[in-house]
């Protein structure tokens, strides 16, 4: 049985570093028969490149002329020929073992359709492990969710019958594996933590999570995730998250001087549980 791997990627000339690396990171794999797929998408394409990438005979090049990650990464799956399958950031890789350590339950369990393991967070030079508490996802992998994302893009290997293409949208931007997390768990699909590390995100000042679009995306997801189906745990803290988001979008309406937009998402913090701590924060719109 084989594993589809999905890299997206710009395929830009100061990524060609990363995602060499990660490419090697894929196909390095041992005990596993890997399909690595490339989506390279957008206009910012080194043509060099590319050029290069589909000269391979070790990888399935596709390239979409829009540069939209969500659209790549539903495009990938489109493409995955094996039983099983799995993504990869064009700046993160796996470690050795990875693919084989995350499929080994897979193939004795037939109803296990999510395997996600632990891995490392690489910033300024410096590691550290990504998930601390690891039992907790697999007692309550919604309410451990809320405290840590264990669900990064390079963490998981899915099984592509119960995985389908219609799990990827093709439109959501930002805090998309989050969302992904909460269809895989409201859907019933039976989801499995292993607690050993099999990656490393390499973390760089200029990825999309630190965009300020990226940050105002937070309450559109929140919004979201509050129509599934969860526990009152998960649902209060999803609340209280979305209070502190609704009073960082206030805070930054107030400091560009549209204080409408800032009053509107001030009252609406106030109104979710926790939300009362910023009542001080009123006089500071007043005056």
């Amino acid at each position: 049985m084989g594993i589809s791997v999905i890299i997206p990627t710009t395929c830009e000339s100061d990524r060609r570093t990363s995602l060499l690396r990660a490419i090697d990171s894929v196909l390095n794999q041992l005990d596993t028969t890997v399909e690595l797929i490339i989506v390279a998408n957008g206009s910012r394409v080194d043509p060099a490149l590319l050029s290069s990438l589909r000269a391979r005979s070790d990888l399935r090049l596709f390239y979409l002329d829009t540069g939209n990650l969500p659209l790549a990464q539903r495009y990938g799956r489109a493409q995955v020929t094996q039983d099983f399958f799995a993504f990869l950031d064009d700046d993160d890789e796996y470690l050795p073992g990875a693919l084989a350590t995350r499929v080994a339950p897979m193939l004795k369990q037939p109803d296990l359709d999510v395997v996600v393991t632990n891995g490392y967070r690489r910033m300024a030079q410096e590691e550290h492990i990504q998930i601390k508490n690891g039992a907790a996802v697999n007692s309550d992998p919604l309410m451990s969710l809320m405290s840590e994302n264990w669900m990064a893009s390079c963490a998981g290997l899915f099984r592509t019958s119960a995985i389908t293409q219609d799990f990827f949208d093709g439109k959501t931007n930002f805090f998309e594996w989050t969302l992904m997390a909460f269809r895989i768990v409201s859907a019933g699909h039976k989801l499995t933590f292993l607690d050993v590390p099999t990656y490393r995100i390499n973390d760089t000042p200029n990825s999309l999570s630190k965009s300020e679009e990226y940050q105002r995306a937070v309450v559109q997801i929140l919004e979201l995730l509050l129509t599934f189906d969860s526990s009152p745990g998960v649902r209060r803290a999803l609340k209280e998250k979305l209070a502190n988001a609704f009073h960082s979008v206030s805070d930054s309406y107030k400091q560009i001087g549209d204080r409408s937009q800032a009053w509107q998402y001030h009252l609406k913090s106030l109104l979710q549980p926790g939300g009362l701590k910023y009542l001080t924060y009123t006089r500071r719109l007043l005056f």
